[in-house]
Formats: C-alpha cells, sequence, structure tokens
C-alpha cells in the first residue's frame, strides 16, 4: 500500500501532523526560539498573486528575526533557511504590493517529511501604496495547536492590525478550496466547526486575513480529529480520471470575450465549461481568476465516505503528499489550483475516501504530464483583407507542435447576414481550405477564428488524453477575430 506524507506545502506544519511528540510540545508552546542548538533546515515555495498564480517575482521573502531571506525568481520560486525548532513569522515584501505573512511557523525536522517542502505565499498588489503595508495579527480561541478535537468546536477569532479587517476566512483540511466560513468587515468572527465533516487523525485549521490594503496573514492550527464508531471505507475509489490544463493566458473568471462571442454564433452552451477529452464538464469559474495551470480530478462517489482526500506525487516511486480535502460523501471533484504546479513536470494523483471511523486506500490514477503554453495567430486572410477568393484557404501560426496533437474548430460567418456560419475542424495543420457546400458570396464581409483550439498529451490506457493546453482562455486565437471582404 502507498505510503501517505500529509501537508507538503508546509514544512512546519507537516511536522506537526505526523510526529504526536511534536504535536505535544506545539500545544504547550508559545512564541520565540526552543531549538535544538542551531541546527537548520530550508524551506521553498513560491510567491504568486492569487491562489493559483501568476508567480510573482521579485518579491523578499524573509523571516521575521533577519536570519535569512530570499528574493523571488521568474517563477515565484524562493529558499530559505530556518533554525530548527523554533517560532518564526515568514513576511513576503515587494513595493507595490501589501505585506503577506505566515505567522508562527514552527520548525523541526523529521524523516516523515522531505528536506525541501514547498510554503506557498500570496501576495496581492496593495489597494493603496499609501496605507499601512504590514500584514495584520490572527488571535484564535477555542482550539489549541496539537489538541485532540471531536463534534462541534467553537471559535472565536480575532484579528488586528494597522488597517481594518477586510476579510476573514476559516478552511479545515484544505488550502486551495472555498473556505468553510467567512465574515466581511469585521475583526471578529466566531464560528462552530464540525469536526465530523472532515478526515480523522492529523489535520488543520487555516485561518486567513486581509484588511483593506489586501495585506494578508495566514495562520495554522494543526489538531488531532477524534475517530468515530463507524468503519472505515475500505474499497477503492472508482472512476477516478485527472486532467492537467494549461491556459496561454491566466483565466478570467467571467470572460466578456467568450459570452460575447458565444452570444454572436448562436451557441447556448454555458462559456464557462469546456469539455474534458472523456466528456467531463469542467466548470472554469470555479478555477482562481489568475491560474494559468490547474488539475480537475474526478472519481465516483463512495456509499461510505463523508469526503475524500487527494493526494499528489511527481514520480511512481515518491511517496504521494497531501493536497487536499473534499468534504461530502457525494463529491465528485477536486480542482488542484497550487502556484507550484509547472509545465512540464509530471504529476501522480491519488485519491481516497473517509469516512468518522477514518480513512480508506488510496487509488491511483494514471500521469500526465504538464503541457507547455499553445499560441494561435491568425494569419490570412488578414484583417481588414479584400478581393479574398470565395474559396479562401486560412492559415494561422502556432508556436509549436505543443503535445501529440493539436485540434481546432475553425468557423467563418458572414457579417452582412448573421444566417450565414460554416465551420469545419482541423488537426494537425496550420492552414485549411473553405470547405462549405457552396462559395461564399461574392463581395461580402466576413469573419473568421476558431470557436476553440487547443493541444492534447498524455494518451491514456482508455485512449483518453489527460493534458490539454488551451490557446487562450477563451479557446480561441489569440489575435482574432479577423473580417474579409471577399471578390466581386
Amino acid at each position: 500500500m502507498r505510503q501517505r506524507t500529509n501537508f507538503p506545502l508546509l514544512s512546519v506544519f507537516l511536522t506537526l501532523l505526523i510526529a504526536s511528540a511534536l504535536i505535544s510540545m506545539i500545544g504547550c508552546g508559545g512564541g520565540g526560539s526552543g531549538g535544538s542548538g542551531g541546527d537548520r533546515m530550508s524551506i521553498q515555495g513560491y510567491v504568486s498573486e492569487s491562489r493559483g498564480g501568476p508567480a510573482l517575482s521579485g518579491s523578499r521573502v524573509y523571516l521575521d528575526d533577519d536570519s535569512d531571506s530570499d528574493t523571488t525568481d521568474d517563477d515565484g520560486l524562493y529558499t530559505v533557511s530556518l533554525e530548527e525548532g523554533t517560532f518564526y513569522d515568514l513576511l513576503a515584501d515587494k513595493d507595490g504590493y501589501a505585506q503577506s505573512k505566515i505567522q508562527q511557523l514552527w520548525t523541526m525536522k523529521s524523516d516523515d517529511i522531505p528536506d525541501y517542502p514547498d510554503l506557498n505565499i500570496v501576495q496581492m498588489k496593495a489597494f493603496n501604496p499609501d496605507w499601512a503595508v504590514e500584514a495584520p495579527t490572527i488571535s484564535v480561541s477555542g482550539v489549541e495547536r496539537g489538541e485532540t478535537v471531536s463534534g462541534t468546536v467553537d471559535l472565536d477569532i480575532e484579528v488586528e492590525g494597522a488597517n481594518p479587517t477586510l476579510l476573514i476566512q476559516v478552511r479545515a483540511g484544505d488550502l486551495q478550496g472555498d473556505p468553510i466560513a467567512f465574515v466581511s468587515d469585521s475583526d471578529t468572527m466566531s464560528y462552530s466547526w464540525d469536526t465530523t465533516t472532515n478526515c480523522p487523525g492529523d489535520n488543520f485549521l487555516l485561518i486567513t486575513a486581509y484588511d483593506v490594503n489586501y495585506n494578508c496573514t495566514q495562520y495554522f492550527i494543526p489538531v488531532v480529529i477524534e475517530e468515530g464508531n463507524e468503519t472505515a471505507p475500505t474499497a477503492e475509489i472508482e472512476g477516478i480520471y485527472d486532467y492537467g490544463m494549461t491556459f496561454e493566458r491566466d483565466i478570467e473568471y467571467f470572460s466578456k470575450e467568450r459570452v460575447a462571442k458565444f452570444k454572436k454564433l448562436n451557441i447556448s452552451d454555458n462559456p464557462y465549461i469546456v469539455e474534458a477529452p472523456n466528456g467531463s464538464k469542467v466548470d472554469l469559474s470555479k478555477a482562481p481568476q489568475n491560474a494559468s495551470v490547474i488539475v480537475y480530478i474526478e472519481w465516483t462517489p463512495d456509499d461510505t465516505a463523508t469526503g475524500y482526500r487527494i493526494y499528489r506525487a511527481t514520480s511512481d516511486t515518491e511517496d504521494p503528499v497531501l493536497v487536499g480535502e473534499a468534504p461530502g460523501g457525494d463529491t465528485y471533484y477536486y480542482y488542484d489550483q497550487s502556484a507550484g504546479l509547472q509545465i512540464g513536470k509530471t504529476y501522480y494523483y491519488y485519491v481516497s475516501a473517509y469516512n468518522t471511523g477514518g480513512e480508506g486506500p488510496l487509488t491511483e490514477t494514471e500521469p500526465f504530464t504538464v503541457l507547455d503554453r499553445f499560441t494561435v495567430n491568425l494569419v490570412s486572410p488578414a484583417d481588414g483583407a479584400t478581393d479574398v477568393s470565395t474559396t479562401p484557404t486560412f492559415t494561422w501560426e502556432i508556436n509549436d507542435e505543443i503535445g501529440d496533437t493539436q485540434q481546432y474548430l475553425i468557423y467563418t460567418i458572414g457579417q452582412n447576414d448573421d444566417d450565414y456560419y460554416w465551420w469545419d475542424y482541423p488537426t494537425d495543420t496550420t492552414s485549411f481550405t473553405y470547405s462549405g457546400g457552396y462559395p461564399l458570396m461574392n463581395g461580402t464581409v466576413y469573419e473568421w477564428d476558431f470557436y476553440w483550439c487547443y493541444a492534447l498529451g498524455s494518451l491514456d490506457s482508455d485512449n483518453y488524453y489527460r493534458a490539454v493546453s488551451y490557446a487562450n482562455p477563451n479557446q480561441m486565437s489569440s489575435n482574432g477575430a479577423f473580417t474579409f471582404t471577399t471578390e466581386e
């Protein structure tokens, strides 16, 4: 059976959850040093402008005692060295941006955790650079670090900072999904957490606070959730399919261009839904606004489950690490939107079911490799071209032959006659001759572009592709649409 490793994104957090002795230490600990004589460990992670990206380069990431710091590279990557057994605040600063902070990290090496885990930070542009750029401080009562909890836990949260508080969020067992509770425009929040919705054993709460200048603080509270009397799931998960998506440009939650295009072409489909190669519908409105790589995982719900855990590895010999939880027995999908997902890297995903009695076995998906960005630019007929043949040949350029195949749905629509609409499906080519049943009309203005264009890779044993690279989040060309006028 595969061995699990919990919470690789936070080295501090990993240790807390895996090693019960350390949990006891943290339950008794406050701030300040409690080290082991100066031994240090390194952690690395990414700084991004939202949960899914884009990467933020040039941000200074440093410890609150200034014992180490680093500046993020073009991928947003940083590495810092921390003394074992010490509480730290990890901060990120950049001119023009708000300050972000991971509050009260605890560091301790363990044989069960990787030497270089990821620690990801969201850092947004400051709303007003003249306002205070200082991350707030979070206080929580009702639960202690390392405490064993059961049933309902009543939380009281307070945020103090230089600016008024904009938002407080609570997450449990998951770093990436929507919060289980939030409150706006308040420095305090009370919430009753039903621990039975999360996986028993090592788990955590994540409290996030933003002020009105977008300064952000994240505060992790590791806990142990007590097991109930149910029998833990025993069967592997069925119907697992994962799907890596790369976008030429960062996703926009509600693409006005795509909505307008669908309306113009009389397409009744939801413009925010894309179809995976296996026919599954993927809702891009649920993905982070600025993400450029996301992974969609789906499965068949287990009748004995109250939720699911999703794990990820980068090789078939590596122990998978926990990505997050998807509470709800009828839940059937999860979006991995970590800023650390990288183009060109191969990923292996696993899913397990859990209930109050414990966690079931891991079920493995087939691996895939994240594709490079795919760019498509229209060439001819050029925008505004005249005297074009009534059976034109359309040509376009691509940045590279991404993946195993490149597929398109090309269309032409009459600008003077909205009722005329032609389309076809070129594959693995950069030119295509008009194939309508009769020629275009003379002296008429037409528009041409793609309804969609993408590259596919990582063909699996069921003959489904598991990686796609969309040209433009709208799946259309990057520089279109073009109009042209046919010959008289």
